[in-house]
């Protein structure tokens, strides 16, 4: 009896034992590998939403990429910085192809960015001289471009002092344009 009540000890010593570092090491790691699924889940949506704002970004891009004649008419249209020689150049090329002369290009007004629109307003005079059809003609050439001009005014006078189709006169155009 002696011998049973030996393996009965040892018995239960091993299972204290094997209970201890079953509470001690055992358990602890069961629920730290929990927390680190739980992390790497975490981190494994995160990665997936990265991935899916990435792919969303990307067609965003390309639809940006396959409209660029599109956006370059915009920025045609209200540059982002205003420059005098792009207008005298389209307007001088423009009186020309019409048959004018342009005797003078004034810039008068600039105002200050409006704060609504956020755009800026810029006016100014052009003289041109030519016949009454020519002028027709090289309005409907700054009509048709793709910047945004407004015809503010207009005003003329007759070189000869007589109203006629065949006679030269002399024009001053008021115009607006913007840029933001």
């Amino acid at each position: 009896m002696h011998m049973s009540s030996n393996k009965f000890i040892v018995a239960s010593i091993l299972f204290a034992i094997n209970a201890v570092v079953l509470f001690v090491f055992v358990i602890p790691q069961y629920h730290e590998s929990k927390e680190l699924e739980v992390i790497a889940k975490s981190k494994e949506e995160s990665y997936e939403n990265q991935m899916d704002h990435r792919q969303k970004i990307l067609a965003a891009l390309s639809q940006i990429e396959s409209r660029t004649e599109t956006l370059s008419k915009v920025e045609n249209a209200l540059p982002s910085e205003f420059a005098f020689a792009p207008i005298v150049y389209f307007l001088q090329t423009k009186a020309g192809e019409s048959d004018l002369a342009v005797n003078s290009l004034t810039f008068s007004k600039s105002t200050q960015k409006n704060a609504q629109t956020e755009t800026e307003e810029v006016r100014f005079t052009v003289m041109v001289s030519g016949r009454y059809q020519a002028f027709k003609q090289f309005l409907s050439a700054v009509e048709k471009s793709s910047r945004l001009f407004e015809v503010e005014n207009i005003s003329f006078n007759s070189l000869s002092g007589q109203v006629s189709l065949l006679e030269n006169y002399t024009f001053a155009v008021e115009i607006k344009t913007h840029a933001y």
